[in-house]
């Protein structure tokens, strides 16, 4: 059976095969990044904001030792979210709390380290263009599908990395493969007056010994 652990955060036409070198290729990429929201293409220097996080599922095998006396799934806990600019992720730390004696700033340090993890994933949409810098060694190909569908392969030494659209241009779907395992993202992109964000994200990762972890991230604006 898959383990679901959810985290819910609130926060106050080029042809097909052409490659990264080709001019269409690398002006279609760059049209496609500029409809995805970006928050320092957009002018954001930084910002700061109250944050909550809240839990449900089952605890990943780390903490369940560490809050067997604490009512994590109805905790009241504060935490503050700052973005410093540039590429720099996004970050959340420990704020209060919420008159919990249980919980210690070392329990929700390791609640902190969780969620910048997956953070870390969210931020890479939204701190980072999609296809806008163009990488030494690496190829791109769009595959079209039904009902205007389509993909954008991206091959890397050792690494493949997929993104699926839909008929709106929405990412829909992340894939890497490499020989050590495959990481699929299925992803949530709504589309806002300034451009395509990201709501929601499921990681699933898979080894050779089977699927490893499932874990869902929502993000309310």
């Amino acid at each position: 059976m898959k383990k679901v652990f959810t985290l819910l955060l609130a926060l106050c036409l080029p042809m097909a095969n052409a490659s990264a070198d080709d001019s269409v290729m690398v002006d279609y990429l760059q049209k496609l990044d500029k409809y995805y929201y970006n928050l320092s293409r957009d002018g954001l220097k930084s910002f700061q904001c109250n944050a909550t996080a809240a839990f449900s599922g089952e605890l990943p095998p780390g903490f369940q030792a560490a809050w067997k006396d604490f009512n994590w799934k109805n905790s009241q806990c504060a935490y503050d979210f700052s973005y410093l600019g540039g590429g720099v992720m996004p970050l959340l730390s420990f704020s209060s709390g919420g008159n919990d004696p249980q919980a210690t700033p070392e329990k929700m340090r390791k609640a902190c380290n969780l969620v910048n993890a997956f953070l870390e994933l969210w931020g890479i949409f939204l701190t980072s263009p999609l296809y806008s810098q163009q990488r030494s060694g690496h190829s791109h190909q769009i595959t079209r599908g039904a009902d205007s569908t389509f993909s954008i392969t991206e091959h890397a030494k050792n690494i493949t990395y997929v993104i699926y659209f839909d008929a709106q241009s929405l990412a829909t779907r992340f894939v890497g493969k490499s020989p050590k395992g495959q990481t699929d993202f299925k992803l949530g992109f709504v589309a806002s007056p300034q451009g395509a964000v990201l709501k929601q994200m499921e990681m699933e990762i898979t080894t050779k010994g089977g699927v490893h972890a499932i874990v869902d991230l929502f993000a309310q604006y």
